[in-house]
């Protein structure tokens, strides 16, 4: 009756294990995680606004495509 009876837990237990993976993996696959999310959305010209000349300019200046001389002499243009 012993052996019986260890029979009957193991069977208990794995019933129960059984249960709870299966509602685990119901409860997952039906909503994502927290962290999923949507990508930042991309912006359109219209939506940033559009860069002034100025603006184009000075861009430039700032990151080296132009020299000093240059850039004075696009704003006085401008």
């Amino acid at each position: 009756m012993g052996i019986g009876m260890i029979l009957v837990l193991v069977a208990v237990v794995l019933l129960v294990v059984y249960l709870v993976r299966g509602m685990t993996n119901q409860r997952t696959q039906t909503q994502p995680p927290a962290y999923y999310g949507a990508p930042p959305a991309q912006q359109t010209p219209e939506q940033r606004g559009a860069e002034s000349p100025r603006d184009i300019v000075q861009r430039r200046y700032a990151s080296g495509e132009i020299e000093r001389e240059e850039y004075l002499e696009k704003l006085k243009d401008l």
